[in-house]
């Protein structure tokens, strides 16, 4: 599939992937219209360094902490495997900031077992059916919503964006951000086409719900 994307990429002379950042860009514009009232609040992990959650993974803990705040009898639910040369799971460095915070232990969920976005949603997927999915908030980075909600849509999670900051503002690391996850994103497109194109049910069960 990375092979199949990179020469629909270079076939297209570029305008495949040039669609793909200008969708992650308007995701990442999203207006931020999240002011609590969730019963579950995903947060998607993020790799940790030497042990320690980054600058961006923090903002969606702030976000999560915040919903929670405003959201009665609502729970957190953090997901993300472990992360090189780090003993704590993203999700377990997660809780411990959040406890930090004041969030009751209880209230908090966990998934330890994913290492990259797909599989996050999948293993809350899983999560989520033992705990309901009404009111379900999906929090992570702007640059990070158009693959996050192609994907939650793909494996059939009814869901609310939360971008965790208030705006986009736009610099370096923001920039490489969107074209990384565009990158992604076309990745991710091109491997659902091809396998419904090709009725391979194996990859579909992977990437997106089978009805």
């Amino acid at each position: 599939m990375l092979f199949l994307s990179i020469m629909i990429k270079v076939l297209t002379a570029g305008i495949s992937f040039l669609a793909a950042l200008i969708y992650t860009y308007r995701f990442a514009r999203t207006p931020s219209r999240a002011n609590g009232g969730f019963y579950l609040l995903v947060v998607l992990g993020k790799r940790l360094r030497d042990g320690k959650i980054s600058r961006d993974y923090q903002l969606r803990l702030e976000k999560a902490w915040s919903l929670y705040l405003q959201s009665p009898n609502s729970k957190i639910l953090i997901v993300g495997g472990k992360s090189k040369n780090s003993e704590l799971t993203e999700a377990k460095a997660g809780q411990i900031y959040l406890i930090d915070k004041k969030v009751l232990e209880n209230d908090i969920l966990l998934g330890n077992k994913s290492r990259h976005t797909l599989e996050n949603l999948q293993e809350a997927k899983k999560i989520i059916r033992a705990e309901g999915d009404e009111s379900l908030a999906i929090v992570t980075n702007r640059y990070h919503l158009a693959r996050c909600s192609i994907m939650a849509n793909g494996l059939g999670l009814k869901h609310t964006l939360c971008p965790a900051e208030e705006k986009l503002i736009l610099n370096a690391a923001t920039a490489i951000g969107i074209l990384i996850e565009s990158f992604y994103v076309h990745w991710y497109i091109v491997g659902l086409i091809f396998s419904k194109v090709t009725k391979n049910s194996k990859m579909l069960s992977k990437i997106k719900q089978l009805s």
